[in-house]
């Protein structure tokens, strides 16, 4: 094996070794040959505290949103669209301001 290709195994490891013992779970479905995934699983009571102690070591935040606006998902019956008002709402009322774009 190439050292540079044993030295990012051995990152990966450490990295693998220090997310699981904070409660993340490597995602295997979403990881392949060139990045590797992990997910943070927690309750929704969880999330506002993990989202305000994780503010100052993330560089950015990764989600999903299907377009449907707050008040299309009021109007709606179905429970996938309860969970994402709840995440739309949570998200207007928590949102990290923008950073400043860099001057050049």
């Amino acid at each position: 094996m190439p050292p540079e290709v044993h030295a990012d195994l051995a990152a990966v490891t450490e990295l693998d070794e220090l997310l699981t013992r904070r409660g993340w779970e490597y995602d295997e479905e979403f990881s392949g040959d060139e990045f590797v995934t992990w997910v943070y699983p927690p309750s929704a009571a969880e999330f506002d505290d993990f989202f305000r102690r994780a503010q100052p070591h993330a560089a950015g935040w990764i989600g999903f949103y299907w377009g449907r606006t707050p008040e299309e998902c009021r109007r709606s019956n179905e429970m996938p669209d309860a969970f994402m008002l709840g995440w739309l709402e949570w998200f207007q009322k928590n949102h990290p301001a923008p950073s400043p774009k860099p001057r050049l």
